[in-house]
């Protein structure tokens, strides 16, 4: 039996062979002599810029900031809580008895000590946007009718070989128990602020509630509820729950820093954006012609080189007619998905690639307008980029290989 499935194997790989030599005597030929197409390249080394700055708002940062650093100044963030919450469910005296409710944040810095800590406020009626909000609308703010909780407690969790993990600041405010859980007010709001000391506190962050999915801003609830079982016999149990924030923000007064510097580049705290103008429209090809590759670079300044910052382009919809560089909220309206492009500095670069949207200018479907250009959300806000748009050793410039009759 084995000898006989062996000489059908034998007989399948020579039927296989056969086969394939055949197919090789006669393969297809196809003549494409009558297609003209050629390879080619364009350098586009007309590239221009202008640097403009709005207030700067942070209500999507992944930490939320105290003190001042390069400048800025943050002086206070606003933490905010629903009202969708079950408030009125802790009323519930008939089975749930609180111990304690605490306001806390963390913090990832081992260094803290008690001249930078925050003082705790709280508001039933200010409101804040944490899409924004910014230090314009807080020029002359004051904390006076607020309610004070003082500085925090100081909790540090570290491993198991006694190495850092997190700090803990923690309030007590029991006291605002029947103001937190007042549904009748239909206008109340639950507004914490944090507020350094004093204006020469250290610089610090806490996590913001998009920095740390099980670290971000809470009140923390602490309380026991006694279940009946049987006529004669009761449970309770021991509960911590966590209410996470809704909304925070920091906000940061960038002074004068913004007239600091007319040099192309972006920044969150400090309110820098740039547009940027290429040379480049629909008869900048040979009509027909099919983009390969696009490929944009940008020096970074010496001075402000930063690797895996995250810098956004974006081409702009339309034009607007002003001589301004300084506004409250971005007046370029870009095109958005699916020509935005988010990309990280590299090697002292900015590198990305245009293809789509330099194909769609030649096709006719976009106009050029312009780049807005812009930092990530994710960027120490603290922190900014300039480009070298007259680098003599490494220009800006797009590079074009394409395809045509």
């Amino acid at each position: 039996m084995k000898k006989y499935y062996f000489t059908l194997n034998v007989l399948g790989v020579i039927a296989f062979t056969l086969t394939s030599w055949n197919c090789a005597e006669d393969p297809i030929e196809t003549n494409l002599s009558h297609y003209s197409l050629s390879i080619d390249t364009i350098t586009i080394g007309d590239l221009s810029g202008t640097p403009y700055w709005i207030a700067p708002n942070l209500g999507k940062t992944k930490n939320l900031y105290f003190g001042k650093k390069n400048g800025l100044d943050a002086f206070i963030s606003f933490i905010g809580f629903p009202s969708y919450y079950n408030w009125e469910g802790f009323l519930d005296s008939t089975n749930i008895f609180f111990d304690s409710l605490h306001f806390v944040v963390y913090s990832n810095d081992s260094l803290l000590m008690s001249e930078s800590m925050p003082t705790l406020y709280f508001s039933p009626d200010s409101q804040f946007s944490e899409v924004k909000s910014s230090y314009l609308d807080y020029s002359d703010f004051s904390t006076s009718e607020w309610i004070s909780f003082g500085l925090p407690d100081i909790k540090i969790e570290e491993d198991t070989s006694g190495n850092f993990v997190h700090a803990e600041l923690i309030w007590d405010i029991i006291s605002l128990f029947e103001t937190l859980t007042d549904t009748s007010d239909s206008n109340l709001v639950r507004t914490f602020a944090l507020k350094p000391i004093n204006d020469d506190s250290t610089f610090f962050e806490i996590y913001s509630r998009e920095g740390h999915q099980t670290k971000n801003p809470r009140i923390m609830t602490y309380f026991r509820r006694t279940t009946q079982l049987e006529a004669d016999s009761t449970v309770t149990d021991t509960i911590a729950s966590p209410l996470g924030a809704s909304a925070d923000v920091s906000i940061i007064n960038p002074g004068d820093s913004y007239q600091d510097s007319l040099t192309l580049g972006v920044s969150s705290g400090f309110g820098l954006r740039s547009l940027l103008s290429i040379s480049f429209d629909s008869l900048s090809l040979p009509s027909g012609a099919l983009i390969r590759s696009a490929h944009l670079s940008i020096p970074l300044d010496s001075a402000t080189i930063i690797n895996d910052y995250l810098i956004i382009i974006d081409p702009l919809e339309s034009e607007i007619d002003t001589l301004a560089t300084y506004f409250e909220t971005d007046p370029y309206i870009s095109i958005g998905y699916p020509y935005r492009i988010t990309k990280d500095t590299e090697n002292g670069l900015f590198e990305l690639s245009l293809k789509s949207y330099l194909q769609n200018i030649i096709i006719g479907n976009v106009s050029n307008i312009g780049f807005k250009i812009m930092p990530s959300d994710q960027n120490d806000p603290f922190e900014k980029i300039h480009f070298n748009m007259s680098d003599t050793e490494n220009p800006p410039v797009i590079e074009i290989i394409y395809v045509s009759n």
